[in-house]
């Protein structure tokens, strides 16, 4: 059975100790530490650099999916005997969010919220796997965030209307599972290319 994880009120518990960013987190009643380093905060979470005001403004803004993260580390039974969580960069997806996608705020939030989904959909691989969100505009000339997603040797893009993103629905988590598929794909053909050469 899953733990019972509150988050109390950020606002009154927003802290730095030395490098890590910290709140607290009660799981079944019991209080836990989640600490995390600026390198996953710059990550996973946005932060253009390790400066405290830009950790700050991403913290503000990610707070949900930082939250949402904490939950699964804590539900994958990542609390150390000291009642401690630590996320750091290892733990994260490298997610990137282009310049023209950061000069609309709306737009970067719907990025931002979609990747926690993105996460869950692509599973267990997702702190080896690089993200990069953008804006362009679909043939039509509308607005449209694209997503490239990158592994080490491999990559393929879609795609997405601002309005799927906003709707937590079904058809937008198979298309990043679709996606990742067509990474493993082309993996996977290159790798059979190779065999076959040899």
């Amino acid at each position: 059975m899953a733990p019972t994880v509150v988050f109390p009120d950020i606002h009154a518990s927003l802290n730095f100790e030395g490098e890590y960013f910290t709140f607290p987190a009660i799981v079944n009643g019991k209080s836990v530490k989640v600490r995390m380093t600026p390198e996953a905060l710059q990550r996973r979470f946005g932060a253009k650099s390790s400066a405290r005001q830009d950790l700050e403004y991403a913290i503000t803004r990610a707070m949900p999916g930082i939250h949402a993260l904490a939950r699964s580390m804590i539900e994958s039974s990542h609390v150390s005997p000291a009642g401690e969580v630590v996320i750091d960069g290892k733990d994260v997806m490298n997610v990137t969010f282009g310049d023209t996608l950061r000069r609309s705020s709306y737009d970067e939030l719907l990025a931002l919220q979609a990747t926690q989904r993105l996460e869950e959909a692509i599973g267990p691989p997702a702190p080896r796997v690089s993200a990069t969100w953008d804006l362009d505009e679909d043939e039509r000339g509308r607005a449209a965030i694209t997503l490239e997603l990158a592994d080490a040797t491999e990559s393929a893009k879609a795609r997405f209307e601002p309005s799927e993103l906003a709707r937590d629905s079904n058809r937008t988590r198979l298309r990043f599972i679709r996606l990742w598929g067509d990474v493993l794909q082309e993996k996977s053909h290159r790798l059979l290319q190779k065999l076959l050469a040899s």
